[in-house]
């Protein structure tokens, strides 16, 4: 991955994601379940590069 997600950006894609779901009958679980599991990888990825930095550092 060439650019991280910040979690700012995972946050706002996880309110339009609510969002849809309550406001539109079109925008179903279909639609938001694939949109969901991405940005749990996202906040994993985010997670791992997090410990890397702290582990890197703390063995310095």
């Amino acid at each position: 991955m060439n650019r991280k997600l910040h979690f700012s950006e995972i946050g706002e894609k996880l309110v339009k994601v609510t969002y849809g779901l309550m406001a539109d009958n079109v925008y179903t679980m279909d639609y938001a379940i694939p949109e969901l599991i991405k940005f749990i990888n996202f906040l994993e990825l985010e997670q791992r590069a997090i410990m890397l930095e702290i582990n890197r550092i703390a063995e310095n």
